[in-house]
């Protein structure tokens, strides 16, 4: 036996006993009861987070919750994610929320007709030719309704029928309402550059701009123009909440300065480091969401920039030039203290510099170097020379 919480997604997908899914931050399972079963004086009302416990099993290859001894509410109304985007139904899509766009039947049906407790339809995924099965139940509203005709998107729980192992195949989603299943309103569309794989290095005049661009979304079956959103996320991210979401309005660009850049990034990219982040697109038209197809790996590469936050603001430095010894006065302590050589390199660090710092600097090659100091969250720099006769 099992216990296990989670937040509900769809219905009751039986129309004798009951069946629903759960899921929480890791994934999710659904649970079956006959129709004799106890209820244990709970309504099923997506959006609840509960506890159950039970026998963990599966039902043609269908994890989920049997022989339920537990059922209890432990907060309602929580919120629900937004679907995962897939191009496919695998291991990965079972008894998770997803969505799948640029969908047309195999063979085209003027209706959702159903018998019984659910009918399937073959689809195919049309940018990737994949084909995957749509489970209509009785319980979905869909039953017996027009069917689209053309592109359409559709979402839904994620589920398998395979009655033999290894059991790898028969996935299917099944939508959860009539509308989980919509005419496509927005076209495809892809990323252009940065191409996969570049590196951008933010170095010298800050006013440079770093170009996002990508291709347009077209409006179909009525749709209107989107607007787009440029998205920048971990490499191990899904863009579900990015680092960076800036909106482009209809313009199929965005441009960054390499000083927004650098202050965007903050202290996760100093002088001389590294940052590789994944970014993406999303279009929007008010009625239906459009992710670019593709996500591109980008890198950045920080050095020294030009007219950054001076770091007198929150310092005084002297003498500059500097003959043995720079002199580092602050209101207060920072988070760290740096001086960088013009090739990037890091000659001096201090993690937990005082109000009051003096820098050795007698050892060092005459030339410019740049004070850099990091203080609550933001970062100051200045050029110092250095002149030891």
């Amino acid at each position: 036996m099992f216990e296990i919480t989670g937040v509900v997604y769809g219905t009751n997908t039986r129309t004798s006993g009951y069946s629903f899914t759960i899921i929480d931050g890791t994934a999710g399972i659904s649970n079956f009861a006959p129709s004799s079963a106890s209820d244990f004086g709970y309504t099923i009302t997506e959006g609840d987070s509960i506890l159950m416990r039970g026998r963990l099993t599966h039902f043609n290859g269908l994890i989920q919750l049997d022989f339920l001894d537990t059922i209890k509410l432990l907060k309602a109304n929580t919120p629900l994610k937004d679907p995962i985007m897939v191009n496919t139904l695998d291991e990965a899509t079972e008894n998770e929320f997803v969505r799948i766009n640029n969908v047309a039947f195999v063979t085209p049906t003027p209706t959702w007709s159903v018998s019984g407790s659910g009918s399937n339809y073959t689809v195919y995924n049309t940018i990737t030719m994949d084909t995957f099965q749509i489970r209509v139940l009785q319980t979905s509203g869909l039953a017996n309704e027009p069917a689209p005709t053309g592109l359409f998107d559709v979402m839904g729980i994620g589920g398998q029928f395979d009655g033999s192992n290894p059991r790898n195949s028969g996935y299917q989603l099944m939508p959860r309402y009539a509308t989980d299943v919509f005419v496509d309103e927005l076209g495809t569309f892809d990323l252009i550059s940065p191409a996969n794989n570049s590196t951008v290095k933010l170095e010298g005049d800050p006013t440079q701009t770093a170009e996002i661009v990508w291709s347009s979304s077209a409006a179909l079956n009525g749709g209107t123009a989107p607007n787009y959103t440029f998205l920048l996320d971990l490499p191990t991210g899904d863009f579900s909440a990015p680092l960076l979401s800036t909106p482009a309005g209809t313009d199929t660009m965005i441009s960054f300065t390499f000083k927004q850049l650098a202050d965007a990034f903050g202290s996760s990219l100093p002088i001389g480091g590294t940052l590789s982040l994944q970014w993406t697109v999303k279009a929007d038209n008010g009625n239906q969401e459009e992710m670019a197809q593709s996500t591109f790996l980008i890198t950045f590469e920080r050095s020294i920039l030009d007219g950054l936050v001076n770091v007198e603001q929150i310092a005084r430095v002297f003498p500059n030039p500097a003959n043995g010894v720079i002199h580092v006065q602050m209101e207060a302590a920072a988070n760290q203290m740096s001086l960088i050589d013009m090739t990037g390199k890091v000659v001096y660090t201090n993690n937990q510099p005082g109000a009051n710092q003096e820098i050795e600097v007698s050892n060092l090659k005459n030339g410019v170097y740049v004070l850099q100091i990091e203080q609550n969250g933001k970062m100051y720099q200045t050029r110092v020379v250095v002149s030891n006769r």
